[in-house]
């Protein structure tokens, strides 16, 4: 009975996820990002760097169909 909770589409899913405490075993030279450090620690340089995006000529653009959309 404990099968008839699962959908049949993800059965062949599974075991395709990580195992618990995987990232604990990886090479610390090769660490995720989300294990590094932040670029960004100021509320002031992430204005900053936002800013600069949308002022790009090729964001300019979109951004203006999203406002007018």
């Amino acid at each position: 009975m404990a099968n008839a909770n699962i959908i049949p589409e993800t059965t062949p899913y599974l075991f395709e996820a990580p195992v618990p405490g995987q990232s604990l075993t990886n090479s610390p030279n090769t660490p995720y990002p989300w294990e590094q450090s932040p670029e960004i620690t100021t509320q002031r340089e992430a204005i900053d760097r936002m800013f600069l995006e949308i002022i790009k000529p090729e964001n300019i653009e979109t951004l203006a169909g999203m406002m007018t959309d």
